[in-house]
C-alpha cells in the first residue's frame, strides 16, 4: 500500500498498481497533448513535396511511453516524431533565411522555440539545455551584430 497526497493535500492509499495505472494515463495525455501539438505545428505550415521532402502521419506511430518496451523503440518513436518537428524548422529557415522581409528572422525565432519546447516537452532536452541553447544563440547573434557592425564602420572610415 502507497500513500501519497493529491493536490487537494488530501492522503491517499493505493496499491503501487494503482498508482502506476495512474502516472500512465497522466503520461499518455502528456504525450497526446504533445502530438496534438506538433500535428497543429504540421497544419500551419505544411512542407511541400517539391523542396523534396515528404510528409509525416503523425497518427501513424506511437509517441514514447505509449508502448510497453522501452529502449530502442522509444528512441526510434522519438525521432519519428522530430522528422516533422525537423522539417517544419527547416521549413520556416527556407522560408525566412536570407530574405529582406522583416518578419522573416520573427518566423524563424519562433520555429526555432517550438523546436527547442517540443524537445523539451519530449524529455531529449532539459530545461537547462534549453537556457544554454538559448544563451549561446542570443551570444553568438550579438557577436554578428558587432562584428557586421565594426566592419561597416572601419569600412566607412577607410
Amino acid at each position: 500500500m502507497v500513500h501519497h497526497r493529491d493536490r487537494g493535500g488530501h492522503l491517499i492509499r493505493q496499491t503501487a498498481a494503482e498508482r502506476r495505472r495512474e502516472r500512465r494515463s497522466v503520461e499518455a495525455r502528456g504525450h497526446d497533448r504533445v502530438r496534438r501539438r506538433l500535428a497543429h505545428l504540421l497544419q500551419q505550415r505544411p512542407v511541400s513535396e517539391d523542396r523534396g521532402c515528404c510528409h509525416l502521419q503523425l497518427g501513424v506511430r506511437k509517441l514514447p511511453g505509449n508502448h510497453r518496451d522501452s529502449g530502442a523503440a522509444a528512441a526510434v518513436s522519438r525521432l519519428v516524431v522530430l522528422r516533422p518537428l525537423l522539417l517544419h524548422l527547416l521549413s520556416a529557415l527556407h522560408d525566412g533565411g536570407g530574405s529582406s522581409d522583416p518578419g522573416s528572422g520573427r518566423r524563424v525565432f519562433v520555429s526555432v522555440c517550438e523546436c527547442l519546447n517540443m524537445l523539451h516537452m519530449l524529455n531529449l532536452l532539459c530545461v537547462w539545455c534549453v537556457v544554454c541553447v538559448c544563451v549561446c544563440v542570443c551570444v553568438c547573434v550579438c557577436v554578428c551584430v558587432c562584428v557586421c557592425v565594426c566592419v561597416g564602420v572601419c569600412a566607412g572610415v577607410s
